[in-house]
């Protein structure tokens, strides 16, 4: 799952599933690709994406693996496709050190045996020390304005 990327797709005239909804076609197995959502004519559509019928430029917003883009850039199933860089999807497996040292650190907050500051600081030397987060993304992710 880490190996996959955001990606951006146009529905061209000739995709087979046009007309058909996304679940029906099974877009997932032809594509091995997840559809995470449509927009037409720069609107979101904002019904379940599994029930959408897929129409000729349509714009989605795919989960798929980075070969998606070489392998389908060519193809008459899509006028264009393009990566979003950037974009790895989000993984959980350290949620829950990061739930615990929330909770650590309001706790040791509330009862008054840190300060906050110094509670903030314990919590994230924790999430850098278990590498919840990767140190260059976060310094990069502040505005040091």
């Amino acid at each position: 799952r880490n190996e996959r990327k955001m990606i951006e797709a146009v529905v061209s005239r000739s995709n087979p599933l046009l007309g058909n909804t996304i679940r029906g076609g099974e877009f997932r197995n032809r594509y091995d690709a997840v559809v995470l959502a449509v927009s037409r004519n720069g609107e979101r559509i904002n019904e379940k994406v599994g029930d959408i019928n897929l129409k000729s430029g349509d714009v989605l917003l795919l989960e798929a693996h980075p070969n998606f883009v070489s392998k389908y850039r060519n193809s008459s199933d899509f006028f264009l496709v393009s990566s979003i860089e950037d974009s790895s999807p989000v993984t959980y497996e350290k949620a829950w050190v990061a739930g615990l040292s929330l909770t650590a650190m309001v706790v040791l907050a509330a009862t008054g045996i840190l300060s906050m500051l110094q509670a903030a600081i314990l919590a994230g030397g924790l999430l850098l020390i278990t590498k919840c987060f990767n140190y260059t993304t976060a310094l990069e992710s502040v505005d040091w304005r």
